[in-house]
């Protein structure tokens, strides 16, 4: 009898050393539970874009023109305001473009993702706008469900659960699943400009476009495609990286800024090859290579972002095949950034902003911190020197500005 409890006392210690104690841990987790949303998406392509002003919500990329203001909402579409008089931008239009998420406009073309499609848009006539080009599916990975609808979205909802010890969940996560409950992948981006028509292009975007050809990044791949009236595929997708954030073109090259650094691309026969990379710390990362071969390399920590340093790398791009570090300038939380009269402006969140003298680009000097608007972009209006357009957490405000004085004109809220 002695020897049939000795025999079971260690079965029961082994149990609990084993499997049957990670059967007993359990925890308790609160985190939001973003659930995937399924559709056909032949009912979701819509050819007949314009609808009457909507109220703006959940604003992506803003583009500024002379006379217009158009601000993308993510998943829904893009509102288009009349800026002809900045003290008074009207809402004039919504173009309804289904998962749109990013944009970039040339004169009167927009090229912008709808869900899994690319388009390209005529808005030569703002309240009459056209899709004069689909190109469908040009976008991978496409999830479906077992009956062939396609993730177009997410329902999200805070939960607290009890899980095993060993399920890979923190407090507070942000957790994707499919149909099935599978994880999956997500992201996120700040309100930015994403150029104006005077040719300023925003440091936080995901789109450009050079000559005929249109680059796109996801996380970790560019897609080329051809616009000779029609949209084309140029090029098969490449990966080049991981975390892959940003895009900006300068001379036939791509920066590409990724939370690992600042990668230099040469754009040959339709391809893109790999010239060189600036590594630095893990973190968020616009980039704003200039015309006197100088980079300017932003690293932000908080938030979504990885990492805990704040600073501006300021990156010489004499060789691009290697880029090599001028200096380091320490920053609260840096977001998008723009060069205006020789000054670089540099949005800090809840910081506010600050404002360098440029005109030794390589040698930045500070002569400004303003913490009294927070700003997430900052862009300059391209016919009215001396307006300047904030982007905030709020909405977009033009402040006429004269010296350190910023005087606010208008804003539209969301």
């Amino acid at each position: 009898m002695k020897n049939h409890l000795f025999l079971f006392a260690i079965l029961i210690s082994f149990c609990f050393l084993t499997s049957c104690g990670d059967q007993l841990c359990e925890q308790e987790v609160t985190y939001t539970k973003a659930t995937a949303i399924y559709a056909d998406l032949d009912d979701l392509r819509v050819d007949n874009l314009n609808e009457s002003p909507k109220q703006l919500s959940n604003a992506n990329k803003i583009y500024l023109s002379n006379d217009l203001i158009l601000i993308s909402e993510r998943m829904k579409g893009i509102h288009v305001f009349d800026n002809s008089n900045p003290q008074n931008p009207i809402a004039i239009t919504f173009l309804n473009v289904p998962g749109n998420n990013e944009m970039f406009i040339e004169g009167d073309i927009i090229y912008a993702d709808s869900y899994y499609d690319m388009l390209k848009i005529d808005i030569s006539s703002p309240l009459q706008a056209q899709v004069i080009s689909r190109l469908e599916n040009a976008f991978t990975p496409q999830y479906f469900n077992d009956n062939g609808d396609a993730l177009i979205g997410f329902n999200e909802e805070v939960v607290t659960e009890q899980l095993s010890c060993d399920a890979n969940f923190r407090q507070n996560d942000f957790i994707y699943v499919d149909w099935q409950s599978q994880r999956i992948d997500g992201s996120a981006i700040p309100t930015a400009f994403v150029s104006n028509s005077n040719g300023t292009l925003g440091t936080a975007n995901r789109i450009t476009k050079v000559d005929d050809l249109i680059f796109i990044i996801d996380k970790t791949d560019i897609y080329t495609f051809e616009d000779l009236g029609q949209l084309s595929e140029a090029a098969s997708s490449q990966t080049i990286g991981w975390a892959l954030e940003t895009i900006y073109p300068a001379d036939e090259h791509l920066f590409i800024g990724s939370n690992q650094g600042m990668q230099i691309y040469k754009i040959d026969n339709k391809k893109v090859s790999y010239q060189g990379e600036f590594f630095h710390a893990t973190g968020c990362d616009p980039v704003l290579p200039t015309d006197q071969n100088v980079a300017y390399v932003t690293l932000r920590s908080g938030n979504d972002c990885p990492g805990d340093e704040n600073n501006i790398s300021v990156v010489s791009i004499t060789n691009l095949n290697s880029p090599r570090l001028l200096r380091e300038i320490t920053m609260d939380s840096p977001y998008g950034m723009t060069l205006h009269n020789d000054k670089l402006y540099v949005g800090e969140g809840i910081n506010g902003f600050k404002i360098f003298d440029a005109s030794e680009q390589s040698n930045l000097k500070l002569i400004e911190t303003n913490r009294s608007i927070e700003t997430y972009d900052i862009i300059a209006h391209p016919t009215e020197d001396n307006i300047l357009l904030f982007a905030n957490p709020d909405g977009i405000s033009q402040y006429m500005t004269e010296g350190q004085n910023y005087n606010l004109l208008s804003s539209i809220t969301y």
